[in-house]
């Protein structure tokens, strides 16, 4: 046989060798910066009326619960909540989902610890005993929550920690009509959490630890701002 045909029969098998390929799935790079709203897929909520609430049994948080937003709009309607952080204070801020069927489960959680309080975002520092009212916007379509006032800076060296939980946004991601084995790469590969500090700003990737099976994010809050589950 020809050696040009021998090389042919040789590049298609490879090439069917490549297409078939049933191996592990390929590491995608980091999340790209700097990425327009319009360049990312939010998730949406499972329940088209999602029923939030803080919790009340806590005697360290004082929630005032609000019907509309007190900031910027944002889509569709929205659960808003503000709460006194204190400087002096130790506190930990929850918000938690409740499904149709009455069961509870956590949507979000801010561990703030003593002193981590630094400065108001035009940069006057906060003083030894003062106190900051944090307001949390929740888009009710979509997984985005924004935290206000938008810069307030923490101390680096005692960061607070943020964990939001995606169990109960609608996770046909590929958007066939049912949840299987191609959502479940999309959610490892793809999905992240993202920030940014005001509506129309690109998002950015967060430097955050993630837990597929356990459905949340966590990441350190330097300042606060807008967060996303996206891809």
């Amino acid at each position: 046989m020809d050696c040009r045909k021998l090389l042919a029969i040789a590049a298609a098998a490879l090439l069917l060798g490549c297409v078939e390929s049933t191996g592990p799935p390929i590491e995608l790079e980091p999340p790209a910066k700097g990425v327009p709203d319009g360049g990312l897929r939010h998730l949406q909520w499972a329940d088209p009326h999602p029923s939030l609430f803080a919790p009340s049994g806590q005697d360290d948080v004082e929630w005032t619960i609000q019907a509309s937003a007190v900031a910027e709009p944002v889509t569709g309607e929205q659960f808003t909540a503000s709460f006194w952080v204190f400087e002096d204070q130790e506190q930990t801020l929850e918000i938690d989902y409740r499904s149709p069927g009455g069961n509870t489960q956590p949507f979000l959680r801010m561990d703030i610890v003593e002193s981590s309080l630094l400065a108001l975002p035009a940069g006057e520092p906060i003083e030894e005993g003062d106190s900051v009212l944090i307001t949390i916007d929740v888009d009710l379509s979509q997984l985005i929550v924004r935290f206000f006032p938008v810069g307030l800076q923490f101390d680096p060296a005692e960061q607070p920690g943020l964990t939001i939980w995606y169990s109960a946004a609608n996770l046909d991601l590929d958007g066939d009509g049912d949840i299987d084995a191609a959502d479940a790469q999309i959610e490892q590969t793809q999905l992240h959490l993202w920030a940014r500090d005001g509506v129309g700003e690109a998002w950015e990737p967060t430097e955050s630890t993630e837990s597929h099976s356990e459905k949340y994010f966590s990441t350190p809050v330097i300042n606060l701002s807008g967060y996303a589950v996206s891809y």
